[in-house]
């Protein structure tokens, strides 16, 4: 499965940027991505991210407000970075 699809671990981290995220859609459509594997794979990658958005702003209010507004993308890379080890240090069982 090919990382524009957004199906594999690099495709979701790419999901969660913001910028980079513009760049996967245009290549999608110049790669004839399916388009049904690719809404499923935005909303897998980017689910997650307007969730906790939303998570923040209801327990934390005006503070997370300001917060996401002042670091916006300084606490994307550092969540993206995160995730990058996360998924790296995951190993697939031997069968």
């Amino acid at each position: 499965m090919s990382i524009i699809s957004g199906c594999s671990p690099p495709g979701l981290l790419t999901a969660w940027a913001v910028h980079r995220y513009k760049i996967l859609t245009i290549s999608a459509g110049a790669l004839r991505v399916p388009l049904f594997s690719f809404i499923l794979a935005s909303i897998v990658g980017r689910g997650p991210r307007f969730f906790i958005v939303a998570l923040l702003l209801h327990c934390f209010g005006e503070r997370a407000k300001v917060f996401i507004d002042k670091c916006f993308h300084a606490s994307t890379i550092a969540v993206t970075l995160v995730l990058a080890i996360a998924i790296a240090g995951v190993k697939p069982r031997a069968k």
